[in-house]
């Protein structure tokens, strides 16, 4: 998920600094606006070492230090500087709580969300702050939905998802938000979102995962006809689909064609020698 905040917090501009405490403006705002969080990183830290209050600085290393991690593939470094976001960004809020509060805690509640599960309330604890202090972004409300599934709240979590969707319109949006209603047993309410997904989406691998999951909700439904054009719409687009062969699998066993049935799971498994599902239909 981490790859889906990368985006500057301020719309790439660097925030009026309020008493500049000897930072050198022009440099930051250079280094901000050019994504050199890595120098900044290094220029904040010089910084630091002279004056651990800074209270600039100290904000500055916490947001170089998330976004250098947004983009660091290797998982240890992108570990510790999520861990360095949240010790700089916890800091300042201990020097001053108003300082830049809004995008520190916009920040912090995404570097949370980074840390796993387990910090998941916390991850809501500032995302619901940072959106109080006036944070708008769809992205306070897409990881703050996330958030809150995280904590097992799927009311508060579709809700959240929704908003997102609401502010920046995406098609994987939509899927996310029919996941969760159909998860929530509100296939009803999944409906739209998902027949905004086939009608809209230019990503076929987005409309194939709109159609099984509307496929299984007729399937659920005894509308065998029309979860079986579902899934072989799929098929029609990509004839290697192992997984619209699968479903197919699954609902010609639900229409008590056995033979059909396993001969789709056969098919599924010639395509993909590893597909869970198709080989344990197969060994039952």
């Amino acid at each position: 998920m981490i790859a889906v905040s990368a985006f500057f917090v301020f719309g790439g501009q660097l925030p009026t600094l309020g008493n500049p405490t000897g930072i050198d403006r022009s440099q930051i705002e250079f280094l901000w606006n050019e994504g050199e969080f890595s120098r900044l990183i290094t220029l904040t830290d010089t910084i630091l070492a002279s004056d651990p209050l800074d209270a600039d600085a100290l904000v500055f290393r916490g947001l170089a230090s998330y976004y250098a991690a947004v983009s660091d593939v290797d998982a240890d470094n992108r570990d510790e500087l999520i861990r360095a976001a949240v010790r700089y960004l916890r800091r300042v809020q201990t020097i001053s709580s108003a300082h830049f509060a809004a995008e520190v805690n916009f920040v912090l509640g995404l570097a949370y969300f980074e840390r796993g599960r387990h910090f998941a309330d916390l991850s809501v604890e500032h995302l619901r702050t940072a959106i109080d202090l006036g944070v708008v972004d769809a992205a306070a409300f897409e990881f703050l939905g996330l958030a809150y599934e995280r904590l097992y709240d799927r009311e508060r979590s579709i809700e959240n998802l929704l908003l997102a969707a609401e502010r920046s319109p995406r098609d994987v949006s939509f899927l996310a938000v029919a996941e969760r209603l159909v998860e929530n047993n509100q296939p009803r309410e999944a409906l739209p979102h998902l027949q905004r997904v086939i009608s809209q989406s230019e990503e076929p691998r987005l409309v194939h995962q709109a159609r099984f999951i509307l496929g299984q909700i007729q399937l659920s439904e005894a509308r065998f006809d029309q979860a079986e054009e579902q899934f072989r719409l799929v098929l029609e687009d990509d004839p290697n689909s192992a997984d619209a062969h699968f479903y197919l699998g699954e609902l010609y066993d639900a229409m008590g064609d056995g033979v059909r049935a396993r001969a789709q799971w056969r098919n599924a498994v010639n395509i993909d020698g590893g597909h869970a599902a198709a080989l344990r239909r197969l060994d039952s």
